[in-house]
């Protein structure tokens, strides 16, 4: 019974309803080794469940790992079950969160929480919010701000970075707002821009978090601080002020410098704004400023590279875009087409559909998932929804876009036959290729009157 008003008001204190439970199958865990004995009952091995954290053991004796605490599950990207988070909710303890050890199913570095349920949502909006804890994020989603996913810790992996960076994602960083949290939001963000990642931050002043800020000023002011998230250098640039004195020529100097080696992940248009202002603000040479940058290293594959698509690229990424919005167009693709020119887009055609007649749907989503491993294709589908995610097609559309390609392809064979003729010396084989190229334009000029 006592367990059960702590349980009551904890849940009005977090506004925890039973659609939240029920969403995030958020359990309860009781003292007295109650999952032990029911393992026990059940005739499961607990070394087994000792291996993958459930339980620990002391000599030959097991015992919960989890005893009085709301037990938040953790899902991996592909939506298994992988471990869980107990929070108690009895009494305040000095460990307020335990957490599943790692294990080969649950490494943390490569979780980001919440992503399974909030990645429909991230692709719709090309935009992820992470947020510093599990119940922040929980309680987000709750509020209709679908696209977050918290923290596992304090920082973000090279891998975690890495699954963002490939999705193409803009990141709004929205911490706690304690100190603990603010160095979080350099630490994170200086990760994320460092690898070139878009990265915006929310503070919310006068809260902890952002679930007291909501209760405090609604719904409406969370969003509309996530619409104006700030662009992270400037968040940076303002937290390395703190604890300075800017009338000490010493502390402005070292404030420079500081500011200055941030610059290095930016670039354009943005740098030479941030150089203008710290030159204006301090009235000094924005020149000398400029040649005080530590320009960032270019690793080969970071290099620029500014390719004009051809009228065929945009028209194919366009064609396969629409397949992975409606699984009936790739039926429409097969019967009228059958062919795309690159060995990445025929790749990604097949893995479509393997994709569709292993499931009997096409989810974007799942879909970015499904391709992970195929790094080629994963980075050619990302980079098409990033082009083209906007954009719904009809199936009228469809048929037109489909004929468009074609006549491309057609284009495409003619410019080549013409310069085989060109350069063939066989009589016999030139005038084959003629009858071919002869054959090719009759039918591009019959489809064009069609």
């Amino acid at each position: 019974l006592n367990e059960k008003k702590h349980e009551d008001k904890n849940r009005e204190k977090r506004k925890v309803n039973e659609n939240i439970i029920n969403n995030f199958k958020i359990g309860l865990s009781f003292s007295q080794n109650s999952l032990k004995k029911f393992l026990e009952s059940k005739n499961i091995d607990l070394e087994l469940a000792y291996n993958i954290g459930l339980v620990n053991k002391n000599g030959i004796e097991y015992f919960d790992v989890f005893n009085d605490r709301i037990m938040i599950p953790i899902f991996n990207q592909n939506g298994k079950l992988c471990g869980y988070t107990g929070r108690c909710y009895l009494k305040d303890e000095e460990n307020k969160y335990v957490n599943s050890k790692e294990t080969v199913i649950y490494k943390k570095s490569e979780i980001l929480f919440n992503y399974y349920n909030a990645k429909n949502e991230i692709n719709k909006l090309r935009e992820l919010v992470i947020v510093e804890g599990n119940m922040d994020a929980i309680m987000l989603c709750t509020y209709g701000i679908k696209n977050v996913c918290a923290l596992m810790g304090v920082n973000l992996s090279g891998y975690q970075i890495d699954f963002i960076k490939k999705q193409r994602l803009k990141v709004i960083l929205m911490l706690d707002s304690d100190n603990a949290g603010s160095s979080a939001t350099l630490k994170v963000g200086d990760a994320l821009l460092e690898k070139g990642i878009d990265v915006r931050v929310v503070r919310l002043s006068g809260c902890k978090d952002p679930d007291e800020y909501v209760r405090k000023n609604g719904v409406d002011a969370l969003k509309d601080n996530i619409t104006n998230a700030r662009k992270f250098i400037d968040f940076k640039l303002d937290a390395l002020k703190t604890g300075i004195d800017l009338t000490s020529i010493e502390d402005v100097t070292a404030y420079l410098k500081n500011a200055l080696s941030s610059l290095k992940f930016t670039e354009g248009i943005e740098r030479e704004l941030i150089i203008n202002r710290l030159a204006n603000e301090y009235n000094i040479d924005a020149s000398l400023l400029r040649g005080n940058i530590q320009s960032k290293p270019l690793k080969k594959e970071d290099k620029p590279i500014k390719i004009k698509k051809s009228k065929y690229e945009v028209l194919s990424s366009k064609l396969i875009y629409a397949m992975l919005l409606h699984k009936e167009y790739y039926r429409m693709y097969m019967n009228n087409l059958g062919y795309l020119k690159e060995k990445k887009e025929r790749m990604t055609v097949g893995l479509i559909a393997e994709y569709i007649d292993k499931y009997n749907k096409i989810d974007i989503a799942d879909f970015i998932d499904y391709v992970l491993k195929y790094e080629e294709v994963s980075d050619f589908v990302n980079k098409i929804i990033g082009e083209n995610y906007e954009e719904d097609i009809s199936e009228n559309e469809y048929e037109k876009l489909i004929n468009a390609v074609s006549k491309e392809i057609d284009l495409d064979d003619i410019k080549n036959l013409k310069e085989k003729i060109k350069n063939e010396q066989d009589i016999t084989e030139k005038v084959k290729l003629i009858e071919r190229l002869t054959k090719l334009k009759k039918e591009v000029d019959k489809n064009e009157r069609d």
